[in-house]
């Protein structure tokens, strides 16, 4: 190619590339694609215009663009901001058909509770159960008849609720892989359980009292769960109806649309939460502004999720789920090798997930197995109360086998969580896929797997530890700790020297990019979350009634049968979850230490003599 040609092609690439150079704060994204194309661009015109200028030109380009990218660090709430203000409103505006199906259904359900309710007067204890029913009369009595929100321990109370929400809310998502039904159905629920909750306290004389307080949290928690069956829906359509595509890239597509709109409805959940545990108690206040609150609640609501989508879509090409590309994936030996600083973590991520998964597997199904049979032994012992006849057994598993009754298991939880870890990072140390250009791994000795062992049982049970605090405030203590401790024994994997010098390189690396490694740890925590109620799901669809229907058993058979299919599915719901996030966290420390260290773009240019060897 003639050297006027070839800059005639590549100018306009080179040009916005020096405009990048001059702005403040460039987009890391962009500056990394441009990067990788000038340095292509740079090879070439060493081999066939090694002594013309537009030579020097690439080589002082090249130059100036490596010291922008490792002197500034990436603005880490750029992709965050773009979520809020875009990918979000568009996002619901593109699954807007699904949400009000949803919503229509919520209400009709309603509409089904009220009535229901007015015909047969012991379908409101059906449903809301005897124990609130009597306690909820004996209020009323007393002339506090909303005194069920004036719980003592504020923090605990708002850690049990937001606990609570989130969990129906994620399975009003994931229960869409059920084509749609299993979110239907919860929507059904929840619809009949609120028509008859409101009728309730109409019928005796307290409706406004209770719409003022019910509401106060009820304003934003409702139109949560609606919008998380909507997820659910828009997630089961893909199913349901893949237009051109198959099943599975269709499942894709809309899995991804519905985890977004999960990622933004959580803090809405939160929030309520917050509200329901401080806010709603005050029943003291006028009435005025109780509804204000509410109101300011629904504007909001409104504003964001209904009218903001609407306004994006004028702005931008407004498209349907099924005009997503399903991008072509490259082989997966050469997935590591453009993990730039502002990379796709997440792609990257399953794509090495899924292509490890089976292997993974087959090296943990021994103590797989000898665990699931120490705790079906255990739980079946242990059981005095029939909990397993309970159709939320995912449930009441923690809680039965907690560690404040059995601290023995902190070790045994610990042993098994290093052992997933370990196994994995033996995979990882092995296969190419798993290392990029510029990483290489020591050769593998016993005393180096044992330290490796060792130190990731011993952080592992520091960070368990976490759950000897009572409650569910333990819990989202043990979850809110959890992004450095699961980085730490992640990464420990692919350490050369995983010792205590290696662990404070680690942390520096943490330390270095926080905001980046916790923002895509929580990230990654949504779709973990899901393949822990896929778990429970399967639970319910796989359960001791279906196997009643092949074989006859007393009732104690069932009862191990029941434990034991539960704890089986359960674990393997865990193990799935634990894989996804150790992958992850490996592939963010990759990317954390292109961010700080830049070790593939040294690489690259001492591959081109721009940079000397000891540089």
């Amino acid at each position: 190619m003639k050297e006027t040609r070839f800059i005639e092609q590549k100018k306009d690439s080179w040009q916005e590339l020096e405009s990048l150079l001059s702005e403040k704060n460039a987009n890391p994204d962009r500056l990394s694609e441009l990067f990788v194309q000038v340095t292509d661009d740079l090879s070439y015109a060493r081999t066939y215009y090694g002594n013309r200028v537009v030579r020097v030109f690439l080589n002082q380009l090249t130059q100036r663009l490596f010291r922008k990218l490792f002197r500034n660090s990436v603005n880490h709430f750029r992709r965050f901001r773009e979520f809020v203000a875009n990918d979000l409103p568009l996002n619901m505006y593109r699954c807007r058909k699904q949400m009000l199906l949803a919503l229509i259904i919520f209400l009709i359900s309603a509409a089904i509770g009220v009535f229901s309710a007015i015909q047969d007067p012991g379908f409101s204890e059906s449903i809301l159960g005897h124990g609130y029913i009597k306690m909820t009369q004996e209020n009323i009595e007393k002339g506090d008849p909303m005194a069920v929100y004036k719980d003592d321990n504020l923090f605990l109370s708002f850690l049990a609720i937001a606990q609570n929400n989130l969990l129906v809310a994620f399975r009003a998502f994931i229960f869409g892989l059920l084509f749609s039904l299993g979110s239907i159905s919860i929507l059904v629920f929840n619809g009949i359980m609120v028509g008859v909750f409101q009728y309730y306290f109409l019928a005796r004389g307290v409706v406004l009292d209770s719409l003022l307080t019910i509401w106060m949290h009820g304003a934003m928690e409702i139109p949560a769960i609606i919008i998380s069956g909507g997820a659910g829906l828009v997630m089961g359509g893909g199913l349901v109806f893949p237009g051109t595509y198959t099943r599975l890239q269709a499942l894709r597509i809309s899995a991804r649309a519905g985890i977004k709109i999960m990622a933004g409805i959580t803090p809405v959940i939160i929030v309520a939460a917050f509200i329901e545990a401080f806010l709603t108690r005050q029943t003291d206040y006028p009435y005025i502004v109780r509804a204000a609150f509410i109101l300011l609640q629904l504007v909001f609501l409104t504003f964001y999720f209904i009218y903001l989508p609407y306004k994006k879509s004028k702005q931008k090409v407004a498209y349907n789920l099924q005009d997503e590309k399903i991008p072509v994936a490259p082989p997966i030996e050469n997935e590591l090798k453009d993990l730039s600083p502002g990379g796709d973590v997440f792609s990257v991520t399953f794509r090495l997930y899924v292509y490890s998964l089976s292997g993974t597997i087959r090296r943990l199904a021994i103590p797989l197995v000898l665990l699931s049979l120490f705790l079906i032994i255990l739980a079946g012992l242990a059981d005095q109360s029939g909990y397993y006849y309970q159709f939320f057994f995912f449930q009441k598993l923690p809680e039965y086998l907690s560690i404040e009754n059995y601290p023995f298991l902190l070790p045994v939880l610990a042993a098994a969580l290093s052992t997933v870890v370990y196994v994995a990072g033996f995979l990882w140390r092995k296969d190419e896929a798993f290392k990029p250009e510029w990483k290489e791994f020591n050769t593998e000795n016993k005393l180096l797997n044992i330290k490796r062992f060792v130190l990731t049982f011993l952080i592992s049970l520091l960070w368990l530890s976490a759950l000897l605090i009572p409650g569910a405030q333990g819990a989202w203590i043990f979850v809110l700790i959890s992004p450095p401790f699961v980085f730490l024994i992640s990464v420990l994997q692919i350490l050369d020297f995983p010792d205590l010098s290696g662990v404070s390189k680690t942390l520096n690396v943490f330390l270095g990019t926080p905001v980046f490694i916790i923002y895509t740890y929580f990230s990654l925590l949504f779709p973990a979350t899901m393949l822990l109620l896929l778990s429970d799901m399967a639970t319910n669809l796989l359960g001791i009634d279906m196997i009643e229907w092949v074989i006859t058993y007393t009732p104690e058979i069932y009862k191990w049968v029941q434990i034991s299919t539960k704890i089986i599915l359960l674990l393997f719901g865990l193990l799935l979850a634990v894989l996804l996030l150790a992958t992850g966290m490996v592939m963010v420390y990759y990317s954390a230490m292109e961010r700080i260290h830049a070790p593939a773009l040294i690489a690259r240019l001492r591959s081109l003599d721009l940079m000397k060897t000891d540089d």
